[in-house]
């Protein structure tokens, strides 16, 4: 589903091109005073609002182009009003009112906003919700709060707005990343064509992230939270934890929690690597190539749980002495296990069996299906799988 309407979006080329390179611009753009980012945002509107309609799967087109003029108009036209505060009251009581009416319209015709992503009843909650914020913003400006207004009616409008621009984008920057991972010269490469599916829903997931973070930043900023934000996250970081006579500091522990994520991912693309892309080109024997993915994986986790624990600000002179004394400890409670693990690398590698060989051990007869680096799993004639 996500795909078919990704491809609608490139129905209208010229749209999706300027969204893209009015994106680029953002992104990439030489550094310019904030009149001309408000600029490429108004002018990130028009398209968006051409092509959000095939995204969300509404013909609430009135309620879109709305929601568009006013969102650009605002990115355009809040800075230069500043001097005036009389004429930007009554331009903010317009935009308000002027949304809210078109989402009363198509709200009223059975055209919703949200379109088919989520449950009628829920899109129209939310559709009832903003345009009572909206309304509720044209009174408070009307009658002199302009705080209040200003919260309930440029959060509402930059909610919605900016949440539009991003899921259009998010899809457009998805269809260009399907594209190239369809592309004939990609699929000379192992990973993309084993494992294309899996790229899909991963470059999926990390794009709706990334949106969520874009647009959750881009509130706080609109509500001038953003400041306030910094300011405890400093004080947060800056804290330092007693755990009895030990002090770490909450910036350390946040440090290293990161390694320790950094590592795992990179542990997952190392292994992801080795073992389609280059592993398989380099050698044959593929016993071989997964005991070196088992080595290197095992090398970079102990190098990251190192990394990690100096991050935290712990010394790692006292760490080693501890790491000795505990691998005396695993050395003797847990031979069988390191036992079992040396033994998988060397069937690993010199394979005297492989899958599909017929063995017997310890009075258990049957065919291998797997060698992995701890066990390896032989199932019998009677359909029983047994670890061995």
């Amino acid at each position: 589903a996500t795909l078919r309407r990704t491809r609608a979006l490139f129905d209208r080329p010229s749209a999706a091109a300027l969204a893209l390179a009015l994106f680029a611009v953002l992104l990439a753009g030489p550094r310019a005073p904030l009149l001309f980012y408000n600029g490429v945002w108004a002018l990130l509107a028009l398209p968006t609002a051409l092509l959000v309609g095939r995204v969300l799967g509404t013909d609430a087109r009135l309620s879109l182009s709305t929601i568009a003029v006013v969102f650009a108009s605002i990115a355009a036209l809040d800075p230069l009003l500043g001097p005036l505060p009389m004429a930007g009251r009554g331009l903010h009581i317009l935009q308000y009112l002027a949304v809210a009416a078109a989402l009363w319209v198509d709200l009223r015709h059975g055209r919703l906003l949200i379109g088919d992503l989520l449950r009628p009843a829920v899109s129209r909650r939310l559709t009832q919700a903003l345009i009572a914020a909206l309304v509720l913003a044209a009174l408070a400006s009307a009658a002199g709060s302009i705080g209040l207004a200003r919260s309930l009616g440029h959060g509402a409008l930059g909610a919605i707005g900016f949440w539009l621009v991003l899921v259009v984008l998010a899809h457009l920057l998805y269809g260009l990343g399907v594209a190239v991972l369809d592309a004939r010269w990609a699929q000379h490469i192992r990973i993309v064509a084993t494992r294309g599916a899996d790229l899909r829903r991963w470059l999926r997931r990390l794009l709706t992230a990334a949106v969520v973070l874009a647009w959750l930043l881009g509130m706080l900023a609109l509500l001038g939270l953003a400041s306030d934000l910094v300011a405890w996250l400093q004080a947060l970081l800056g804290a330092d934890l007693a755990i009895g006579d030990a002090t770490l500091s909450t910036g350390n522990i946040v440090a290293g929690v990161a390694v320790l994520v950094v590592t795992w991912l990179g542990v997952g693309l190392v292994r992801l690597l080795l073992e389609v892309e280059i592993l398989p080109r380099l050698i044959r024997r593929r016993g071989v190539a997964f005991a070196l993915s088992a080595v290197v994986r095992y090398g970079l986790v102990t190098a990251g749980v190192l990394l990690a624990l100096a991050a935290m600000g712990v010394d790692l002179t006292k760490v080693t002495v501890l790491a000795g004394a505990l691998g005396v400890g695993i050395g003797f409670g847990l031979q069988s296990v390191v036992n079992n693990f040396f033994s998988g690398l060397i069937l690993l590698v010199e394979r005297p069996v492989t899958a599909g060989d017929v063995v017997q051990v310890d009075g258990v007869q049957g065919v291998v299906a797997s060698i992995g680096v701890r066990s390896t799993t032989v199932r019998t004639p009677d359909g029983a799988e047994v670890i061995v």
